[in-house]
């Protein structure tokens, strides 16, 4: 896949303002906490980065943002095969999509998931069923 699915929020394009050398990027009051992931690679500003966590109003980055954004708000990109952001609970053995996102038309049964844990590993899951 390609890096070209702009990560949004609320149907709204996301911004993100880095600084050079930083591993703090600020997301102009935009709340990711659902929508971002430990873990998960992304491009802001050019830089492909990788989440290392996330809070209401920044993300923190494993390594530092080399070039910054020159002091203004970009948006960031994701993987363009990007489904959704789901939660399952530990013994459980279903995924609850976490904005309301109906997955129907997106993965089917057979099909391999990606998915990433809270400790920002991932593992893959087989789909069984959707509903």
């Amino acid at each position: 896949g390609d890096y070209d699915m702009i990560i949004s929020v609320g149907n709204q394009p996301a911004n993100f303002k880095a600084v050079p050398g930083s591993r703090w990027i600020d997301t102009m009051g935009d709340d990711l906490t659902s929508v971002l992931h430990a873990g998960e690679t992304i491009v802001i500003g050019g830089e492909l980065v990788e989440v290392r966590a996330v809070s209401s109003d920044k993300i923190e980055l494993e390594k530092y943002h080399i070039q910054g954004t020159d002091g203004v708000a970009v948006q960031g990109y994701r993987m363009d095969n990007y489904v959704g952001s789901a939660t399952i609970s530990l013994g459980d053995t279903s995924l609850t999509e976490a904005n309301g996102q109906s997955l129907e038309s997106a993965i089917r049964p057979g099909e391999a998931i990606q998915v990433t844990n809270i400790a920002g590993g991932k593992e893959y899951l087989t789909v069984i069923s959707v509903t």
